[in-house]
């Protein structure tokens, strides 16, 4: 499967534009078009592109995993089976965790972006790959989560290797001695002060988990209210915003594991990128979306955007949302609110704990943490 998406759609997107067969292709990728519905004209006349039901099938899941496309009720797979092949992808290729599925992901799954890392990283220790091959995105986003950077990466490897069990050879004695020495995959080792107060909260836990133990009244009331907007937002299209509730209870409930973010950026809203602090330098994966990643680095102004930005770039918007609010939520770019500041809160009411002493006084709001 791997081997089957590696460049399927690199080479789509950059035929599609002289090529309408190839157009044709991602058009109706994303557009969700089943066998049956493509109509029998176009069947025959790009049938070299299209083949047939079982080739249609086949490939159409890696293209809609590269162009970020959910799953849709008309693909060959299930739903859990395509979100476990969706991880499966983007950890061979040592991709970062796909926010833009987590949600179904930690539903269907329970397989949260701490997970994810841990899994990746203990497959590159098994594979005696060096951090370096972690592409640059992946390995900041390790080095926020796990606290692996370079230096620990080399640590944990070097005692594995002296590890009885490494020597003996087999890959259940290595993942035992990788089990011994990496940290435990356990609650997020990220400080949630990193999050910001526009950032909406999704719950990964409930009252009733074990994690949720020793919780104090206040913090089991907002769990129980993140749950139940969480399923009413299914309907209404909104959940908790963090800043809504208690600063010290998000990080309470983030530090346990109880919860976990998503950083939804509309096309109305803009980025600004400063100066890159805690970018790893790794090698380039060569992905369409990392493309896409630095394309956004380079051409992102606060002046434009993201429908502007992704009509300059000549991008799906979906997938430059996607981009900017990974930058986000690595710490690489900032949302600019109407007002050009760069720390829009979000919707009110937002709790004082959120704000700080200076915004209360009358000046700007800047991040928390």
């Amino acid at each position: 499967y791997p081997g089957e998406w590696a460049g399927v759609v690199s080479v789509a997107q950059r035929m599609s534009g002289v090529n309408p067969g190839l157009k044709l292709v991602l058009d109706l990728v994303k557009k969700q078009t089943s066998w049956k519905d493509i109509p029998k004209d176009v069947k025959k006349r790009y049938h070299a592109q299209l083949g047939t039901q079982e080739k249609w099938e086949r490939l159409r899941i890696p293209w809609a995993l590269q162009l970020h496309i959910p799953h849709h009720r008309t693909m060959a797979l299930s739903e859990s089976r395509f979100y476990n092949r969706a991880l499966e992808a983007f950890r061979v290729k040592l991709m970062p965790y796909p926010y833009h599925y987590q949600r179904q992901i930690i539903n269907l799954l329970g397989i949260t972006c701490v997970k994810y890392y841990w899994d990746l990283i203990a497959d590159a220790l098994m594979s005696e790959k060096s951090f370096d091959e972690v592409p640059s995105f992946t390995a900041r986003d390790v080095v926020r989560l796990l606290k692996i950077d370079r230096n620990t990466y080399i640590q944990i490897a070097n005692s594995c290797k002296q590890d009885p069990n490494w020597a003996k050879g087999s890959s259940s004695k290595r993942a035992q001695a990788i089990r011994k020495n990496m940290p435990p995959p356990g609650a997020p080792a990220a400080p949630a002060e990193g999050c910001f107060p526009w950032w909406t909260v999704i719950p990964i836990h409930d009252v009733k988990s074990r994690r949720a133990k020793g919780l104090s009244r206040e913090d089991i009331e907002c769990l129980q209210k993140i749950n139940t907007d969480a399923k009413q937002q299914r309907k209404h299209g909104r959940g908790t915003l963090a800043g809504e509730i208690n600063k010290a209870v998000i990080l309470r409930l983030h530090g346990k594991g109880l919860i976990g973010f998503d950083v939804y950026l509309s096309g109305e809203d803009r980025i600004t990128i400063p100066p890159l602090e805690g970018f790893v330098m790794n090698r380039l994966n060569r992905d369409q979306f990392e493309r896409l990643m630095y394309d956004i680095f380079v051409t992102a102004d606060e002046g434009f955007n993201l429908n502007e930005l992704a009509s300059v770039l000549g991008a799906d918007l979906h997938l430059v949302q996607h981009a900017a609010s990974l930058y986000c939520r690595l710490g690489f770019a900032l949302r600019v609110d109407g007002k050009g500041g760069t720390s829009s809160l979000g919707t009110p009411p937002i709790d004082s704990s959120w704000v700080s002493p200076s915004s209360r006084a009358g000046g700007s709001y800047h991040e928390s943490g």
